[in-house]
């Protein structure tokens, strides 16, 4: 189910994501590489996908990057730039999340799917939503995930799959956020506004 709003011909951009540290910054466009560079802008390694790349999320140490890509994969590395696997969605995956040390990997897909991956790259759990998912995040020792779609609904659960609470706001959910120790979920929203929840769902 492809979202006509952003068809694999759309520019994505340059998407990064950064170490606790900030020794460690990765980075992901439409040239369908990820690219690895330490502090002083020295590039590590590179290493290529099947297609232009849509977002790029890091372990906190930099030891596990994930990779969100138009060739419907969540491609997920280690530091040295080795390909440790990488799983198929039914179409393309638009936002990934990592915790704290690699454990757990969040994936939105415009198949209307929210994926959670172990290290390993075992599917633990998805969950179907009524539109294109757009953006995921994970909390420090992902015991919490958020997810925003494009049916205007906020989404979070726990590590298990159980949807904890999920809120519709007045439009396409485009951005989420959660505090490090998952007591606090922040999203916005196309219809203008900025929403702040604590765990239990409430504004």
């Amino acid at each position: 189910m492809n979202d006509p709003s952003s068809g694999p011909n759309d520019p994505t951009g340059v998407h990064v994501a950064i170490s606790s540290d900030g020794q460690y910054i990765v980075a992901v466009s439409e040239d369908s590489r990820v690219y690895y560079f330490d502090q002083s802008g020295k590039v590590l390694w590179n290493n290529i996908t099947g297609n232009s790349l849509e977002n790029v999320a890091m372990s906190s140490d930099g030891h596990y990057i994930a990779a969100a890509s138009q060739d419907y994969n969540v491609y997920f590395f280690n530091e040295t730039g080795f390909r440790l696997w990488n799983y198929t969605t039914g179409d393309i995956v638009k936002s990934v999340a990592v915790n704290t040390d690699g454990q757990y990997l969040a994936a939105g897909s415009d198949d209307r799917n929210i994926y959670l991956l172990n290290r390993d790259g075992t599917l633990l759990w998805k969950y179907l939503t009524g539109a294109p998912v757009k953006t995921v995040a994970m909390s420090r020792e992902g015991q919490t995930i958020v997810a925003g779609s494009a049916d205007h609904t906020i989404y979070c659960f726990d590590q298990s799959g159980t949807l904890l609470w999920k809120y519709t706001t007045g439009n396409m959910v485009n951005s989420v956020a959660v505090s490090g120790d998952g007591n606090y979920v922040a999203a916005g929203s196309n219809d203008g506004n900025v929403y702040f929840f604590n765990r239990e769902g409430s504004p």
